[in-house]
């Protein structure tokens, strides 16, 4: 039947065995049709990927929103907003978490130093001059290799924190985005 008229459709897998071309479409006859009217109907498929980034879609895409489910796009707008305030909230309890942390630290460090050295004199005092200044030494050089340590982890850690808090966000808006 090689003069009948055939319809061009994208194959399924199983229709692939009886496929004509190799571009997942395949021929069928056309039902109905008369001969020599209607040479083939091809059938396209086009697909179109649209992606933003951002806590909001873009406003053409909002106004989709409220066109299919009124009063979404409010919810998704209260939704972002929700997600910036719980973002700052968290911020801030870093920032006071790691400024207490941190003001505990130095008072730890003063006492183990001023042990140290009050430690070492007394040992020198009462004539140990070696195992004083020993004791001394090894105190205050703790807490220089902390303090030093500290310094040095703080500068690599901006870098580090800021790409782990975006990746956080890309994937709090992609668990977000894919609730119902």
């Amino acid at each position: 039947m090689p003069n009948e008229p055939r319809i061009d459709t994208l194959a399924s897998d199983s229709d692939q065995a009886g496929s004509d071309s190799r571009n997942g479409e395949s021929s069928r006859p056309v039902a109905g049709a008369e001969r020599g009217r209607v040479k083939s109907l091809q059938i396209r498929q086009d697909r179109i990927t649209v992606s933003y980034s951002g806590p909001l879609p873009p406003p053409s895409m909002l106004a989709g929103y409220e066109e299919t489910l009124v009063g979404s796009a409010e919810r998704i707008v209260r939704q972002a907003e929700e997600v910036s305030e719980h973002r700052r909230s968290l911020e801030s309890t870093m920032v006071n978490s790691n400024v207490r942390l941190e003001a505990s630290g130095q008072v730890f460090a003063f006492v183990i130093a001023m042990t140290g050295l009050v430690g070492g004199i007394g040992l020198a005092a009462f004539g140990k001059p070696i195992p004083g200044a020993a004791t001394a030494i090894i105190a205050l050089g703790a807490v220089a290799g902390m303090f030093v340590w500290a310094k040095r982890k703080q500068e690599r850690e901006p870098t580090q924190s800021r790409s782990a808090v975006q990746g956080n966000v890309q994937r709090d808006l992609h668990e977000q985005a894919d609730e119902p």
